[in-house]
């Protein structure tokens, strides 16, 4: 995480902390993608610097190797757990989300 002055804020940014209001009323969640109506909110509140979330190159973490390799333990799995219902759409979605979840939470740890 890192502060950027409101000058150095490029849309795409992720905002990092929570933006909360002097009432404890929150005007921007954190995870939130920086664009053109946030940049002018924030030029309107006179917010001078925001919080963001630094980019994570997660080539520096696994080689293309270990990520085709991760690729396809999980489409094993997926055929295991869901042999019987492989070919319910929904189903494979869900599924498909949760493994890429557990991948980026094992790559951001």
């Amino acid at each position: 995480m890192k502060s950027y002055r409101l000058d150095e804020l490029e849309i795409g940014m992720i905002i990092a902390e929570d933006m909360v209001l002097f009432d404890g009323m929150i005007m921007i969640k954190s995870g939130i993608e920086l664009d053109e109506t946030i940049l002018e909110i924030f030029k309107k509140q006179n917010i001078s610097s925001v919080f963001v979330q630094e980019p994570i190159d997660h080539s520096k973490i696994f080689s293309n190797e270990e990520i085709e390799k991760m690729k396809t333990e999980i489409e094993e799995q997926k055929k295991l757990l869901f042999r019987d219902c492989i070919e319910d759409e929904y189903m494979s979605a869900l599924f498909l989300t949760v493994c890429n979840l557990r991948l980026l939470e094992s790559m951001d740890g």
